[in-house]
């Protein structure tokens, strides 16, 4: 896709759009369902018991299921949900259910503090929170009518994650418009009090757009995205961007080196040789033509660089790597 010219590129882009910015969109769809019959998996989850993979087919069952668990709890079409989840198959499940019901997603970063997260689900008007028990404590049911589903063991009063999958009918998807709310994300706070940004659903065209000309994904690619899907660019274009071009993602809880991570884990073929082009990509090295931090950073030479790095790393490993900030 990278190797497009301009017209072609205007082209595609005008095709996302008409695919996207339409009055009736499902999101779980082109999200999930649309790649149930794909022989790859929508997941590779790293954790620490281990590695488990999580089909497309399976994905899209389990978060119809919850979100019937979600809708007999009361969440509705509109509402905003709250997620405070680790990497892993509950948080694609939970994504894929609030999406299913035509709710808005308010990404709630893990690392921050009660008070933050108080004013998030207060800004956004949340009427529900997923959260995993490690961060349970952080959640302060101010609102005697939020509604809480722990992934683990919770407090009173909270509803438990597989309870509730497994508690109702799978819910029927609810089409939402280009302009309908999908995600509200918010600001970091450095310049006051964190904002809150409206994603429209018409935004999958970006997303999809990025993973296509951005980043140059192949079907045949793997793909690991380390960014917190707290935050924009790891919710965009390491979750949401590989599910709508029906990748495989690897998703890891645990902390993330890149110079000790391959030397940790030899027997794992995903890793090793393709770890170590994350840090040659972001460091440049054999480019100091360009200013790799720099959108502009995209002469003739780092783009030979690059195109050999993903060379080699679907040659040793079937890896396609996005760089990261060192």
């Amino acid at each position: 896709m990278g190797g497009l010219d301009l017209a072609q590129q205007d082209e595609t882009v005008r095709e996302l759009l008409s695919r996207y910015d339409v009055a009736a969109l499902d999101p779980s769809r082109v999200l999930c369902s649309a790649h149930e019959s794909s022989q790859a998996p929508a997941a590779v989850i790293e954790s620490a018991d281990g590695t488990t993979e999580l089909s497309y087919a399976e994905l899209s069952a389990r978060s119809a299921r919850l979100a019937g668990g979600l809708q007999a709890a009361g969440v509705r079409t509109g509402d905003a949900v709250g997620v405070m989840l680790p990497k892993g198959g509950e948080l694609l499940v939970t994504l894929l259910a609030v999406w299913r019901l035509g709710a808005v997603h308010v990404p709630l970063f893990t690392a921050l503090g009660i008070d933050a997260v108080a004013h998030r689900l207060a800004a956004a008007h949340c009427t529900a929170v997923v959260v995993d028990a490690e961060h349970r404590p952080k959640v302060v049911r101010s609102d005697p009518a939020l509604v809480v589903v722990t992934a683990g063991p919770g407090e009173p009063g909270d509803l438990d994650f597989a309870a509730t999958e497994r508690s109702g009918p799978p819910a029927a998807a609810v089409a939402r418009s280009g302009g309908d709310p999908l995600i509200v994300m918010f600001t970091s706070g450095t310049t006051g009090k964190p904002k809150g940004v409206v994603i429209p659903v018409r935004a999958l065209a970006s997303f999809h757009a990025y993973m296509l000309f951005g980043l140059g994904l192949e079907p045949s690619d793997v793909y690991l995205n380390i960014s917190d899907h707290g935050w924009g660019y790891g919710l965009f274009y390491g979750i949401i961007g590989a599910l709508l071009c029906g990748h495989t993602t690897i998703l890891r809880d645990r902390r993330f080196d890149p110079l000790k991570d391959p030397r940790r884990q030899p027997r794992n073929p995903l890793y090793g040789p393709a770890l170590k082009i994350i840090v040659v990509l972001e460091r440049g090295e054999g480019c100091h033509d360009c200013d790799l931090s720099s959108s502009q950073g995209r002469c003739a030479r780092y783009q030979r660089l690059r195109a050999r790095q993903k060379q080699r790393a679907r040659r040793l490993c079937h890896v396609t790597i996005v760089t990261m900030r060192l």
